[in-house]
């Protein structure tokens, strides 16, 4: 089932913290959903199973709304999939790449398929478009929008160009490509970011702006008060004033949840509890959070 909350984020975060959750229940939702797969501008994107077909659902956690994309062609492997965001005529438009195998070879088709939405328009269609470069999507990498473009991780089919990270448009609905290998892609201060945690250090990427379009690179040294995960496995995401916060992506509703931030300039991490409303006996809970999250109060 799927759950819904909010809550603030803490201005100046301290040991004495705490978050409370506002839940948001809408009963008329599909909630037989298998995965998040991305979020921006107020609206999230998650994938459900209706048979043998994969089903995608935009759904807007504040007011309830949702709506259910069109089945893609048949015979089609879904290879990525997300929602970005157009801040200059406010458009929200979704990526899908797919592949289309001959035979029992390896030998496949790629395409790329953008659908708009549209204030007050109840017929939504996919559309082909072009991409002059071939690649592998790393399909369970999200991807993040910002300021109008999607970036996400990807692999081209040419050994000599390698990992790379696809820029889309989503204005003009071009694409353009990064040569870089991220372990994650973040949000830092609205620039691309990349965030990285060894045994000893924090590194962070940033992609400057500029012609040459440079990476910087920043090492911070782990506090002593550095939380052990013991395995746990997190995701790292970014506040709007640069604070790195480690979030679980799972909880047990039966033990004290949570979120640590770690302010890089003064290099102190606290930890915040959050409480979430018991999900009606769950054991279980995965969790995907959204920083900086705006509230959008219709879906178009």
């Amino acid at each position: 089932m799927l759950f819904s909350y909010t809550s603030t984020q803490p201005e100046n975060p301290d040991e004495n913290s705490s978050l409370v959750a506002t839940a948001h229940h809408h009963t008329d939702i599909p909630r037989d959903f298998s995965q998040i797969l991305s979020s921006v501008h107020g609206l999230v994107c998650y994938h459900r199973k209706i048979k043998n077909d994969t089903v995608f659902v935009i759904y807007n956690p504040i007011t309830g709304q949702y709506v259910t994309l069109p089945i893609l062609e048949a015979h089609a492997t879904i290879n990525y999939f997300a929602i970005g965001y157009d801040p200059i005529n406010k458009r929200f438009k979704v990526l899908c790449v797919t592949s289309v195998h001959h035979g029992t070879g390896e030998e496949f088709d790629s395409q790329h398929q953008v659908l708009t939405f549209e204030t007050g328009r109840r017929n939504l269609f996919w559309r082909k478009i072009q991409c002059r470069r071939h690649y592998y999507t790393h399909r369970y990498h999200k991807g993040i929008c910002i300021k109008g473009v999607l970036y996400y991780a990807a692999t081209s089919m040419k050994p000599m160009l390698g990992p790379m990270i696809v820029c889309f448009d989503v204005r003009s609905e071009k694409f353009g490509f990064i040569t870089w290998k991220p372990p994650s892609l973040i949000n830092y201060k609205g620039k691309l970011g990349s965030i990285n945690s060894n045994d000893n250090d924090l590194v962070l990427w940033v992609l400057e702006h500029g012609q040459e379009r440079k990476w910087s690179k920043h090492i911070y040294v782990k506090p002593l008060q550095w939380p052990e995960f013991n395995g746990i496995d997190v995701n790292f995401l970014v506040t709007s004033k640069g604070e790195a916060v480690f979030c679980p992506n799972h909880y047990d509703p039966q033990v004290p949840f949570y979120l640590y931030y770690y302010n890089l300039e003064e290099n102190i991490v606290v930890r915040v509890r959050v409480e979430v409303p018991e999900s009606q006996g769950s054991k279980r809970v995965l969790f995907h959070a959204v920083p900086n999250y705006l509230e959008n109060m219709k879906l178009t």
